[in-house]
């Protein structure tokens, strides 16, 4: 599907929120066990599913929002890198090898399957049910090679992902086809790392594909780049077609937090908490 038009809209449209107080009386439920908040409308049963764990010296907690804790038919959630629960009766499945595999990403069509997109270019399978380790290649090259860095997608279809590279200063976008193994297309934007650190670029947010795979996005960072002082012409959040890297267009001259995600009546849309009057959908 061609994104052709850019239209921006309102949501929720205004809107009166009620507000709820705390119910102070609740106390935190055993592990394993649970608790009702009769505070709000309706009763939530809220069920404690972590404790601390003296192995790891951790509190087990999910991972950043954008990276999915629960697998594809939400039969199982992860802790980071670090461990596999059953999503029915919170129990462990498996231990990780976190070292070998963080950070991961969850398949989109097989919930048995989890990716790893190493920094230093290796890309990885990892069977939950067989607790086993595929290496199916490595981007070389590169001072460093991220998913994201920190936030992105892989497509519905575990068909593309954009990886971005480290070259000194130079930022890479990496399309790369996860059914071949393969470097589908890549796009060097000069200098646009500048002085940022191994883990994240000066000039760039985050690089994702869309939900369907067809497009590169690129939030540039908000903080260095402006419509009044671009980064050599880029500000706000373009849209790259994934084949070529070829530029469409700019959907919005300010990026804040935004993700790719599909209407119902399956159109790709990009949403944020900015725009000229309100979430911006493209």
């Amino acid at each position: 599907m061609w994104i052709n038009t850019v239209c921006f809209s309102q949501y929720p449209p205004d809107t009166f929120y009620q507000t709820y107080f705390i119910d102070s009386t609740l106390s935190m439920p055993d592990y394993g066990n649970f608790v009702y908040d009769s505070h709000l409308p309706y009763n939530v049963k809220i069920t404690r599913i972590t404790d601390y764990n003296s192995d790891w010296d951790w509190y087990p907690v999910f991972e950043y929002a954008k990276t999915q804790p629960w697998n594809i038919n939400a039969t199982m959630y992860k802790f980071y890198s670090v461990a596999v629960y059953n999503a029915q009766t919170n129990e462990m499945i498996r231990e990780l090898p976190g070292s070998e595999l963080y950070p991961t990403y969850w398949s989109n069509t097989n919930p048995d399957l989890i990716f790893s997109f190493k920094e230093n270019g290796m890309i990885k399978q990892y069977y939950v049910n067989e607790d086993s380790i595929v290496v199916r290649d490595t981007i070389s090259g590169y001072e460093v090679v991220k998913l994201g860095p920190g936030e992105g997608n892989i497509d519905i279809f575990d068909k593309n992902v954009a990886l971005v590279g480290k070259k000194d200063t130079d930022l890479y976008v990496i399309v790369y086809d996860l059914e071949n193994f393969s470097i589908v297309t890549t796009k060097v934007f000069e200098g646009a790392w500048g002085n940022g650190t191994n883990d994240f670029p000066q000039y760039v947010d985050w690089v994702s594909v869309s939900q369907y795979g067809d497009y590169v996005g690129i939030m540039w960072d908000h903080n260095n780049t402006s419509e009044q002082e671009p980064f050599n012409g880029h500000y706000g959040v373009e849209i790259y077609e994934s084949s070529t890297m070829n530029f469409i267009r700019r959907i919005a001259p300010y990026g804040n937090h935004g993700d790719f995600g599909l209407t119902p009546d399956s159109e790709e849309v990009f949403v944020q908490f900015w725009g000229t009057s309100g979430s911006i959908n493209a």
